[in-house]
């Protein structure tokens, strides 16, 4: 006699909306953006430029971060939760 094996699926949120939204939000910020002076004033300069202002305001406001994207052919993100950080006060009392 054979086990069955029984698979579980997680509920795991979709990340397609997320890889979209950020290609969308890269196309439209690099037509406008501004490089600082020094930098590569190319199109490639003014993709990562992009590329950090949109993950700070589409992944960064959810509590991501991003690992790996790509945008062409087919939208692909892979994403991680922010880093917790603990702030630690210091009263008079203590020092």
């Amino acid at each position: 006699m054979r086990h069955k094996k029984y698979y579980y699926k997680k509920e795991m949120p979709n990340p397609k909306p997320l890889g979209k939204e950020l290609c969308r939000c890269i196309k439209k910020v690099r037509k406008t953006v501004k490089v600082r002076p020094g930098q590569n004033k190319s199109l490639k300069g003014k993709e990562k430029a992009a590329i950090g202002i949109c993950v700070k305001s589409v992944l960064q406001s959810r509590g991501k971060t991003l690992k790996r994207f790509k945008c062409t052919p087919k939208p692909y993100i892979r994403t991680q939760a922010l880093k917790s950080r603990t702030i630690i006060k210091h009263t008079a009392d203590s020092m």
